[in-house]
């Protein structure tokens, strides 16, 4: 079985291959697909035109059984046009180039689904102008200069797969490693008798 795992952003795409019999730990592979600021028209036509042949050309080389993609989170407007752009047309090449319609998840359904519940708290801060605020908060870690950080989801994310072993060169590969890790768990789930989700074809953004 093979899981082709996509985190696409606009600096740079994060592609995952894992491939194995299920129920066991498969194989992987990860790679970035960097992508250069864009701001005229053609530079955008170029970012996607990168993207989508680097992605279709491992779904011809590989022939996936599955394709899962980070749904895009929320973020400022210009940002959701943009990667609401890139998102669009690769689900268009992905079922041109598969048949398949790619399955789509959102970031906080995928960590859930690897790693269980990420405990957090909110916090009370005052901001500049005194004002008190609530912020949600994932403890500390060690940061520069040995002082302390505020910890972030993604801190704690590489620091389990860390645990188990595993480190990525970019956090875009981290993140299609644990979008296709999701994605072979339910389909083991479901050949377990389990209910299969992964023909769900609803974008599944927010």
């Amino acid at each position: 079985m093979k899981v082709l795992g996509l985190d696409l952003s606009l600096r740079g795409t994060g592609i995952c291959l894992l491939e194995g019999e299920p129920d066991r730990d498969p194989t992987f592979r990860t790679e970035l697909v960097p992508q250069p600021t864009a701001n005229t028209v053609e530079e955008k036509v170029l970012r996607l035109v990168k993207i989508t042949e680097r992605i279709v050309s491992l779904i011809n080389g590989e022939n996936p059984d599955y394709i899962i993609i980070e749904a895009p989170t929320k973020g400022q407007v210009w940002q959701q046009a943009a990667i609401g752009e890139v998102h669009g047309v690769v689900k268009v090449q992905v079922y041109l180039a598969s048949g398949k319609f790619p399955w789509v998840k959102e970031a906080t359904e995928i960590r859930k689904g690897v790693f269980g519940k990420i405990e957090r708290v909110f916090v009370t801060y005052a901001d500049r102008s005194g004002k008190q605020k609530r912020r949600v908060s994932y403890g500390e870690i060690p940061g520069a200069h040995g002082k302390k950080k505020r910890a972030t989801v993604k801190d704690l994310i590489e620091g389990r797969l860390k645990a188990q072993g595993l480190t990525f060169n970019t956090q875009d590969e981290m993140d299609a490693y644990v979008t296709a890790r999701f994605c072979w768990g339910k389909v083991t789930a479901s050949l377990r008798g389990g209910s299969d989700d992964t023909k769900e074809t609803k974008d599944g953004q927010p």
